[in-house]
């Protein structure tokens, strides 16, 4: 691993899918690395993912999951853009997004075309986000170590939805943000850094994510300097309980909502 001081902006590669949080997270880094590449993973057909989590969860669960997100997802996204815009504006965010000469597209990041551009560009550090599960091939086919925002504190809500899944198990104290290094498992690497966040009454299922995701490039900020110097210390978790969550299902959703409020 190259060793680099507070002064030098090293080079890195952002591993990620298209949307919102990969523009937040560009710009971010931006400011503080040089940006070499952003490879862009192609969304995994539906078939596939809702093929695979039938093996892990059961028919009936990922109907009720589809269900969820076919009909209460869609509708939160499109009555909360305009929350999550003020929010994006209020935190100093830009969300413009990456320059198209630095973009490489791939149907996998665990493609041999992508594991050859990342040894082509050979980064000091690879930042990741929304992809699928990094194969240990990848993560080794570089010297560089690879970084990621997860929206949950780990290792206790890993997978999806952290914030949400904090609330709906009454959790408020665990709603929060882990800055972590990635390993070959699923959001059960070294922690860097994690801080909680609180909602209000107005937040959602579309919006948790979102501040988490800002507390996320805060955390980030805030620990720029050693990750450059490769000095970040190895941080307890706030809680040391395991487990993988996935969506919630449209009954699930509805039930808490109505006993609990949470949205």
């Amino acid at each position: 691993m190259k060793l680099h001081n507070k002064l030098t902006k090293p080079t890195i590669v952002i591993l990620a899918t298209e949307g919102l949080t990969t523009n937040l997270l560009y710009n971010t880094l931006l400011k503080h690395f040089d940006v070499k590449g952003v490879i862009i993973e192609a969304k995994i057909a539906k078939k596939i993912i809702l093929k695979n989590r039938v093996k892990r969860v059961g028919l009936l669960k990922v109907f009720g999951q589809v269900l969820f997100m076919m009909f209460v997802m869609r509708l939160l996204q499109k009555v909360s853009s305009g929350k999550i815009s003020k929010l994006l504006i209020s935190k100093g965010l830009s969300f413009k997004i990456y320059p198209e000469n630095l973009t490489i597209k791939v149907d996998s990041i665990n493609s041999e075309n992508s594991k050859q551009k990342l040894q082509a560009i050979n980064p000091d550090f690879v930042f990741v986000n929304g992809t699928r599960i990094i194969s240990k091939k990848t993560l080794d086919c570089v010297s560089a170590k690879f970084i990621n925002i997860h929206v949950g504190i780990t290792p206790k809500y890993r997978g999806v939805h952290g914030g949400y899944w904090a609330l709906y198990n009454n959790e408020p104290h665990l709603f929060g943000t882990t800055l972590h290094y990635v390993d070959s498992g699923i959001d059960t690497g070294q922690i860097i850094a994690q801080d909680i966040t609180k909602v209000a009454k107005t937040d959602n299922f579309a919006t948790y994510p979102i501040i988490q995701f800002g507390l996320g490039l805060e955390l980030l900020e805030k620990s720029i300097d050693s990750i450059k110097t490769n000095s970040c210390v190895s941080i307890q978790p706030l809680s040391t309980e395991s487990e993988l969550y996935y969506h919630p299902t449209i009954w699930q959703y509805v039930m808490k909502r109505i006993s609990k409020g949470v949205k």
